[in-house]
């Protein structure tokens, strides 16, 4: 019979998992030119933002040193950046070796790209932007981004003693010295320093969606106020998207104004974390578990595209261009696969490390 907790499905809330499931989905059907019409449109809003508003709402104080907090999250992400940054570049430093001899560029350029986590140092358009993350680990940027970002949010929490009234004004502090340096920084800064005081105030909201109890108190959703707001958010958001413009988080961009960008980052996010609260006794396991495995899917889809277009085009040079059916079909089939293979690779090693640590233990 069902209830109306929460499922838990390998100790984690199964509907929190649903909705990073759905923002990886979403990503990678961006990296696959996969469009569908309008659905395509509003999840670029929220595919990449809705992680960073996760990661406020799952957050949890916990009794440690600020440098404690800093290795916690360091081994969380840092980690697995410089892990599958190096895996792939020895894999792609090994491939030129075999079918050519690499020049001193193609050896120092991705080492660059990897120190640097951004894709380009200019925004997109500018002339003269080459590319630095070469080795299909753009993604990554993600993961030294969202590092910074929750290190920009401990410290407030620390310094405000987590007040909610004193982590407002440090979060709006946060966004407007993001306004400043987005304005007036002409290049992009290494590890997404310009857009992190920008980041951090997703993260705040999220913490605010907790903390407020946004999805478990009836109160809320019934209050008069409440109905309201939604109405007039819901009527607002369609002429804010279209004429702030689409963001694209990797090269720090918002739209025109950055606080109609967060704003819409904002509410599109809380649309899919509703839709996946409410559904949450019909979640299945696989939704949830490809959730799970988000950070192994968005560090290696880019890689093991590679591997999936070179075999789709082995039935044809031109296969995967245009708009047409094999093309679709074969986009498709990347990003099914892609979530399959390394869901399964990531439960996996997780099951492998447990039994590790049981066997040590």
């Amino acid at each position: 019979m069902k209830t109306n907790k929460a499922i838990q499905i390998n100790g984690r809330t199964a509907w929190i998992d649903a909705a990073k499931c759905i923002g990886i989905l979403f990503v990678l059907m961006a990296h696959a030119q996969l469009q569908i019409p309008f659905l395509s449109d509003y999840a670029v809003y929220f595919y990449v933002p809705i992680f960073f508003v996760l990661a406020g709402f799952t957050y949890h104080a916990k009794e440690e040193s600020y440098a404690h907090f800093c290795k916690r999250k360091a081994r969380r992400l840092l980690l697995p950046y410089f892990g599958y940054s190096l895996f792939l570049y020895a894999c792609f430093v090994i491939k030129d070796c075999i079918l050519s001899r690499p020049t001193m560029t193609q050896v120092i350029q991705p080492l660059v790209g990897i120190l640097y986590s951004r894709n380009c140092f200019y925004p997109l358009g500018s002339a003269d932007n080459p590319t630095i993350m070469t080795i299909w680990n753009a993604p990554l940027w993600f993961l030294t981004a969202l590092f910074l970002s929750y290190l920009l949010f401990e410290l407030g929490m620390r310094i405000t003693k987590r007040q909610s009234h004193r982590m407002l004004l440090y979060t709006i502090g946060c966004v407007g010295v993001g306004i400043l340096i987005h304005d007036t920084c002409k290049i992009l800064l290494p590890w997404s320093l310009d857009s992190v005081f920008l980041l951090e105030s997703l993260l705040a909201f999220g913490y605010w969606l907790q903390q407020s109890k946004f999805f478990t108190k009836p109160r809320v959703q019934t209050s008069g106020y409440f109905k309201i707001a939604v109405v007039i958010v819901l009527l607002l958001l369609p002429f804010t998207m279209m004429w702030n413009g689409k963001p694209n988080l990797s090269v720090g961009e918002y739209g025109r104004s950055v606080l109609l960008g967060l704003f819409n980052m904002a509410v599109t996010s809380v649309s899919v974390l509703t839709l996946c609260y409410l559904a949450r006794n019909q979640i299945g396991a696989g939704l949830a578990y490809i959730g799970q495995s988000a950070l192994t899917i968005m560090s290696m889809h880019m890689f093991l595209f590679m591997f999936l277009q070179g075999g789709f085009r082995l039935f044809g040079d031109h296969i995967m261009e245009g708009n047409g059916t094999l093309a679709v079909l074969c986009q498709t089939g990347m990003v099914c696969a892609s979530l399959a293979i390394l869901t399964i690779v990531d439960l996996c090693c997780h099951a492998l490390g447990k039994e590790h640590l049981c066997r040590k233990g």
